[in-house]
């Protein structure tokens, strides 16, 4: 046998060496490189999420800023809108618990209103009149009577004669005796003619000042006032936020 120098055997140790290290982690190396790979795909995929979330952030940001401008402009044309209802009601009154009958003649049960208060109505003071229908279909009360003078200023002198007379009588106010009807009396109740917006807020004021205690609750030209007592300062009800508010 021919002796094989220590070197050679050396050399040949080395080289089964690396042949067997190449042949354990070739395996790892591919598996090193299909996660690779993997953690590749998975961050194309995170920026790619991270871009849509972006997006679709930037998509609310503009929706909610439209709704936000949308709520505020439907709250101001809803506002303009009953801002022009009660325009329109500005030389109204409105009459409720007159009884009511088939052949009444509504100008003149107006006009005997007038003339129990002491104030002087002439036909051309009255625009027009006419029953309305109740809000409440099942409400067996007569229906309200709407009346349009000729001038806010008539309105007005209209109705401080209504309240002068109620003044004035206290233990008898205005109601269906007063105008000659006959059966159970009724109270009259006579006040500005508001609009439905303006109507469910003054009913809900109403309430809520019974709740609270507020000694006074006025309307005035279509406007809702409350006061709590005679030193407190006066509150105009705008909305139901401010009637929210009050304590």
């Amino acid at each position: 046998m021919i002796p094989v120098p220590d070197l050679d055997i050396a050399a040949l140790i080395r080289t089964e060496i690396k042949a067997a290290i190449r042949s354990e982690f070739s395996p790892i190396k591919s598996q090193l490189n299909d996660l690779q790979k993997s953690v590749e795909f998975i961050t194309q995929q995170y920026d790619d999420l991270l871009k849509t979330t972006n997006t679709i952030m930037d998509n609310y940001k503009t929706i909610k800023s439209d709704t936000t401008h949308l709520s505020t402009t439907v709250t101001t044309l809803t506002e303009r809108l009953n801002n022009l209802e009660q325009h329109l009601r500005e030389t109204n009154l409105e009459i409720q618990g007159v009884p009511q009958r088939k052949d009444e003649n509504i100008v003149e049960v107006i006009k005997k209103v007038a003339d129990v208060v002491s104030f002087r109505l002439d036909d051309r003071d009255i625009l027009n009149c006419t029953r309305v229908a109740s809000m409440n279909k099942d409400s067996k009360r007569p229906r309200a009577i709407v009346v349009k003078l000729c001038s806010t200023r008539r309105r007005d002198e209209f109705y401080s004669a209504v309240v002068r007379y109620n003044k004035a009588h206290s233990n008898s106010k205005l109601s269906s005796l007063s105008l000659g009807f006959g059966g159970d009396p009724s109270i009259i109740y006579i006040s500005e003619h508001l609009s439905p917006v303006n109507k469910a807020l003054h009913y809900a004021t109403r309430i809520k000042v019974k709740e609270l205690s507020y000694k006074f609750l006025w309307v005035r030209n279509g406007r809702i006032f409350v006061r709590k007592d005679e030193v407190s300062r006066f509150i105009h009800v705008k909305n139901q936020q401010t009637l929210d508010s009050l304590v």
